[in-house]
């Protein structure tokens, strides 16, 4: 197996190694490392890596560095995409809490090489990307693992306008984006921006779009987040039906009592009856919004009709530390 490096160097844990000094990592001749600070770059590097027979790519960055590059990966690889792993070096990486990775250190890529070489234990696992497609071709499509708009486009701007100047990081700053998102709800005005939401239609697998105010919209297609957070239910594990999906109104009746059964997957009886929470799988879904869809932490505006489609993309295989 032939490994080939892609290193964020401006992704925050990369920041902080840097203003510590050079690493002391083993790069061997069968490991190529590069820092590609462009998607042209990134681009270009993965075709070279393709040529070469790099058939092992790591990422060395945070869940936006992991979607740029499982965004360009089977245009150039095609059917024979290489093996993923993940070193953690991001703001949430959110990946990594469900495939695992390396945690980021001057040894990290010695530990990675330990592992495809027999030397230490493996997991494998595979996964498959939501693929975003805007209608009108105005974009090319894009790959990721978790999607949101409505009320989490605003916990997301609220995220980088103020909790990551806070210096929290990673769980912490998701932890605290709940929590003063939650107070702000709970707190404020029946009126309030939370309380009016978005809005945005959604069709489920071809079916009637549903159009109206929404307080939050997600879509994800890991099977597991951090912090036992995970507010999906009624999916099953079905290749074919990846997108699992979160649907609430606006405004979200009884918030406040709603939180805990919401944040764990567990809808009360009184949840589905108000019939504004809803959630399920799908294989695909068609967005109608006037805002953007957050995709792994960056924000994304619709085509010209207000359309984003969303569908499975490439299943790709994950490697990571046993």
């Amino acid at each position: 197996m032939r490994i080939g490096v892609i290193r964020n160097p401006r992704s925050q844990r990369n920041r902080v190694a840097a203003q510590a000094g050079p690493e002391p990592e083993v790069v061997s001749g069968r490991v190529r490392l590069a820092e590609p600070m462009s998607t042209e770059a990134l681009i270009e590097t993965l075709r070279d890596y393709q040529r070469s027979g790099i058939d092992h790519v790591v990422v060395d960055g945070g869940d936006g560095t992991l979607r740029e590059v499982l965004t360009q990966l089977p245009p150039i690889y095609g059917a024979a995409l290489p093996t993923i792993s993940l070193i953690a070096s991001g703001n949430t990486n959110l990946a990594t809490a469900d495939v695992g990775g390396f945690a980021r250190s001057p040894q990290a890529l010695a530990q990675v090489l330990a592992t495809v070489e027999g030397r230490a234990p493996t997991r494998q696992s595979e996964r498959t990307v939501i693929e975003a497609v805007w209608p009108d071709g105005s974009r090319p499509p894009v790959s990721g693992f978790f999607l949101g708009s409505a009320g989490y486009l605003h916990g997301w701007r609220m995220a980088h306008s103020d909790i990551h100047t806070r210096g929290l990081w990673h769980r912490w700053a998701v932890a605290a984006t709940i929590a003063r998102a939650a107070w702000q709800i709970i707190t404020g005005k029946p009126d309030s921006d939370w309380q009016r939401g978005s809005r945005l239609s959604l069709g489920v697998d071809g079916g009637a779009a549903r159009d109206g105010a929404r307080f939050v919209f997600l879509v994800c297609s890991l099977e597991k987040l951090f912090m036992g957070l995970w507010p999906f239910w009624d999916h099953g594990q079905d290749p074919a039906r990846p997108l699992r999906w979160l649907d609430i109104s606006a405004p979200a009746p009884q918030f406040a009592r709603a939180l805990l059964s919401l944040l764990r997957g567990r809808p009360k009886a009184w949840m589905r009856a108000t019939g504004s929470y809803r959630s399920g799988d799908a294989q695909t879904l068609m967005l109608g919004l006037d805002e953007e869809l957050v995709i792994d932490g960056e924000a994304y505006p619709p085509d010209r009709d207000g359309r984003i489609e969303l569908r499975p993309g490439a299943r790709f295989r994950f490697h990571a530390p046993g």
